[in-house]
């Protein structure tokens, strides 16, 4: 068995073997029955040759043969179309000149005429002729596209058209009589396992990856077989073969590794240009983030180094709220996206995320019409949910941000509104590690305002310590001096109006003194298990003797309310505050309903203050836990900065939720004690509302 004869039987072997591969797939679309009929024709057609010149005298091979080159071109034109969604190219004649064209050739093939020369020659300038129409056809519709995507995705198949016409006429020169030997063979077989792959690869970017390698791959391949053919075969009888086939595995292995680096480097050069770009502009967005302390400066150092790359024109970072309840936007670039998305409507996005690590919306939305194709609708529910959250956000991939417990905390999400399959796979790789970047930097900058906190408060330490020598003790002989004089003045004189108010004061300076000093060395405390049901019914009790009859103290208790550890007055301080607080925000007059009631989703208990006050600026929102910064003419703003680091140390956390002209509501949110102390709880009395 000669050389050809060889290679035309494992070509039949392979080509029935990727049409196999085509069939096993589970959902099959219009493309795919297309698809497998090429690939079953061409195969048909290497096993009739095979046959043909195995079996010379046997006519009805060579009558197969002639019949499979008739009908080849007629699969090969349909499915090359559909590989570029037919419905978007217009009613050609190709179609209709391939048919008539092919009946009378058909008619030809079963001829006794079909072997002359002439014949074969009208049957190969006939195959050749209509795959060249339809480069040319795709090449008109590149020409005519309005989109930068759709001229794209036509000229790469105007290419792949056109490199199906040339290898095709290589394999079709030994049926007309000029021998070439296999080169033609092996080509036909690396464009039909491209194509094959090419339908799990509907992206454009993805689709010129795989011709890249495939580039590579063949390049390589006729380099190695060079080097064989002439230190193995042409040299054969010069030297004993397992001499020259140890000369030849020598002189391919030494260089390949810096021979394929060198291959795909100049490939990479190419096709991917824009890949280049883009990893050395997020390579270089990495370097910049590495050295980033401070949140504003993350958001800065993004959008600047994301929009230098000049592949991306839509770009925003979505952080997870302290309940988990749903993402807020921290910054963007280009189209202004949603503030908020809740967890309710980013479901499935979300779920998505956790279990794939990343999301690009095309393949999704190559998902939800192909089952909406085959009418399973439930199949296009999820996915069609997910993309249109992406949309929402004027992207195409959203990239998870994870902390060291592998916990969503962020969602970038990315998008290039020039062009709709902007990122491959590879390249979203690498936007993925950008994204692992950002949960180091995000790490980063809580563990150094930890620092910063920790070094403020100590400085405040000491400070506060000079403070309470250099100010209570003049304030404190201040306020002798002002109790020794005030029996001497006249009721309802001026001096006694000035020595009121000197006396006022020097209370506020001291209980300033004496919150600096609370906020600066808080007392640890004792920690216990308390029933906040309990601890926050008797601190209303307390608090009441000291409001006006115009304030309405509403409370309410739920009957299942977690036990949590801290210290008792140190929670009633904090009830205080707020409570307090309302009051001055509603000057003395309103309703404030505190309820104490157990966290829906997660082991915890929350006192919930809210007030029916005019509520508190937007502006004055981020920055109202910070100390110093109050709503109140003669405030301290030490507070809620006070309440804030007493609920922390006890492991909770205080959230403010306001708006303009519906009041304030502030939620002191206190982890379950673990475990539940059922004693305790049977001790205490049971709760109930009161008003």
């Amino acid at each position: 068995m000669n050389l050809r004869a060889q290679t035309e039987l494992i070509s039949a072997f392979i080509a029935f073997s990727i049409v196999a591969g085509v069939l096993l797939r589970e959902r099959k679309r219009r493309l795919h029955w297309l698809f497998a009929a090429f690939g079953g024709t061409v195969g048909l057609w290497f096993a009739a040759l095979f046959l043909r010149n195995r079996f010379p005298s046997v006519a009805v091979f060579s009558h197969l043969a002639s019949i499979s080159l008739v009908v080849l071109p007629q699969f090969g034109v349909r499915s090359l179309r559909a590989f570029f969604s037919e419905s978007s190219l217009k009613p050609s004649r190709l179609l209709a000149w391939a048919t008539g064209l092919g009946i009378p050739l058909l008619v030809l093939s079963i001829s006794p005429w079909h072997a002359h020369t002439a014949a074969r020659a009208v049957l190969s300038i006939y195959v050749v002729g209509l795959l060249a129409a339809l480069s040319w056809e795709f090449v008109a519709k590149a020409r005519a596209a309005n989109s930068r995507v759709e001229r794209a995705r036509a000229a790469y198949f105007a290419g792949v058209s056109l490199a199906t016409t040339v290898v095709f006429f290589t394999d079709l020169l030994p049926f007309s009589g000029v021998d070439v030997g296999p080169v033609g063979t092996t080509l036909v077989l690396i464009v039909l396992f491209m194509l094959s792959q090419v339908m799990e690869r509907s992206r454009l970017v993805d689709l010129y990856e795989l011709t890249a390698r495939l580039v590579v791959l063949s390049a390589l391949a006729f380099v190695l077989a060079g080097v064989y053919y002439l230190l193995v075969d042409w040299a054969r009888g010069q030297a004993p073969y397992v001499l020259n086939a140890i000369v030849a595995s020598l002189v391919i292995l030494i260089p390949l590794d810096p021979l394929r680096a060198k291959t795909e480097t100049q490939v990479a050069r190419f096709f991917f240009r824009e890949r280049f770009d883009l990893e050395t502009s997020i390579t270089a967005l990495r370097a910049k983030l590495a050295h980033v302390l401070e949140l504003d400066e993350l958001g800065r150092e993004l959008i600047d180094g994301l929009a230098a790359s000049r592949r991306i024109t839509n770009a925003s970072l979505y952080f997870v709220d302290p309940e988990r309840k749903g993402l807020d936007l921290f910054v963007h670039l280009g189209a202004a996206p949603p503030e908020r998305l809740e967890y309710a409507a980013s479901r499935a996005m979300i779920e998505r995320l956790n279990k794939e690590g990343s999301i690009v919306a095309e393949p999704l939305e190559r998902d939800a019409s192909d089952a909406r194709a085959r009418g399973e609708i439930r199949d296009a529910v999820e996915p069609m949910e997910v993309t249109t959250t992406l949309r929402r956000q004027h992207a195409s991939v959203a990239i998870p941000v994870l902390d060291e417990q592998t916990q969503l905390t962020g969602v970038l999400f990315l998008g290039d509104d020039r062009i709709a399959e902007p990122f491959s796979f590879e390249e979203v790789q690498i936007l993925r590690e950008l994204g692992a970047q950002i949960a180091v930097v995000l790490e980063n900058t809580r563990g150094h305002q930890r620092i910063k906190e920790r070094d403020r408060l100590a400085a405040m330490g000491e400070m506060a310590a000079g403070l309470a020598h250099e100010i209570r003790n003049p304030l404190g002989s201040i306020k002798a001096a002002v109790q020794l004089m005030q029996p001497q003045a006249s009721k309802g004189t001026a001096e006694d109006e000035y020595l009121q108010i000197i006396g006022e004061e020097v209370d506020r300076l001291d209980r300033v003194v004496r919150n600096f000093l609370d906020y600066a060395r808080p007392g640890q405390g004792t920690l216990e298990t308390v029933d906040p049901r309990e601890a926050v019914e008797r601190t209303l009790q307390i608090v009441k003797k000291d409001l006006p009859p115009s304030v309405e103290i509403q409370f309410i208790a739920e009957k299942e309310v977690p036990l949590v550890r801290i210290d008792p007055a140190q929670l009633r301080q904090v009830v205080m505050n707020l409570v307090r607080n309302a009051v001055e925000a509603m000057d003395g007059r309103g309703r404030v309903s505190v309820v104490v009631q157990k966290k829906a989703s997660a082991p915890m208990a929350e006192i919930v203050v809210r007030d029916s006050g005019p509520g508190i600026d937007a502006k004055l929102v981020p920055k109202l836990f910070t100390p110093f910064v109050t709503t109140k003419a003669q405030g301290t703003g030490l507070g809620l900065a006070i309440s804030q680091r007493l609920v922390a140390g006890a492991g909770g956390r205080i959230e403010l939720r306001t708006q303009s002209g519906r009041g304030t509501t502030f939620v002191v949110a206190l982890p379950a004690a673990e475990p539940p102390r059922e004693g305790l709880r049977a001790s205490l009395p049971p709760p109930r509302a009161t008003h």
